[in-house]
């Protein structure tokens, strides 16, 4: 959980690899770029919260596939 922390860049595809993520808060940063897809590997995942950054793009259809996710 890391928000409001004035995190700058993209949002890495690496972040995809943690397979036991269960949590990713990263609301209020200064991030950019796209939702990398790389994210809908997270099967875990149960909270992704990006809002109050500079995103841009759409939501990956991969984030889809995430059937624990419950909150985004």
């Amino acid at each position: 959980s890391l928000p409001g922390n004035k995190i700058t860049g993209t949002i890495p595809e690496q972040l995809g690899n943690l397979s036991s993520l269960t949590s990713l808060d990263l609301e209020e940063n200064l991030l950019v770029g796209e939702i990398p897809a790389s994210l809908g590997h997270l099967s875990k995942l149960q909270l992704l919260i990006l809002s109050q950054n500079r995103l841009s793009g759409t939501v990956p259809d991969t984030l889809a596939t995430i059937s624990s996710l419950t909150d985004m």
